[in-house]
């Protein structure tokens, strides 16, 4: 028999239910709205003339996509391996496979090269971390 304890207990379960089914199908809209833009943004007839090309930004850019720019003062082009819109913000956690590896090190005594580069970049594509002389560790070329 059912106490009126138990039924409480099963509506406040159910409460819980519910409410976190709605997170999961609104972050799931969330997700598949911006899947969509991306797609319709990549696939788009060309209904700007070409000497007017839009410049990408880091939320239309896709893995493979040609990237170029600076880090720690030395110039880089690759291809983008990895990017992650951060929650909460309008940063991105983004990984770049470089062409040819770069010196990250400006101490002339010492070289650290790197073939690939991670770092946290804000919607412009500069980099949230800076140096100790307040420049960015990376800016990329949009």
């Amino acid at each position: 028999m059912n106490t009126p304890e138990s039924t409480v207990s099963r509506v406040k379960n159910t409460d819980k239910h519910e409410r976190f089914t709605r997170a999961v199908i609104s972050s799931s809209a969330n997700l598949l709205a911006r899947s969509r833009s991306r797609e319709n943004y990549s696939h788009s007839d060309d209904s700007q003339s070409r000497n007017n090309k839009v410049r990408p930004t880091l939320a239309t850019l896709k893995l493979g996509d040609r990237v170029q720019g600076v880090f720690m003062g030395q110039r880089f082009q690759g291809h983008l391996v990895g990017i992650v819109p951060l929650a909460a913000s309008q940063n991105y956690h983004i990984g770049i496979q470089l062409n040819q590896a770069i010196d990250v090190v400006t101490f002339e005594s010492f070289s650290n090269f790197r073939r690939r580069l991670n770092c946290v970049v804000d919607k412009d594509g500069i980099s949230t971390a800076k140096t100790s002389d307040d420049r960015p560790h990376m800016k990329l070329e949009l």
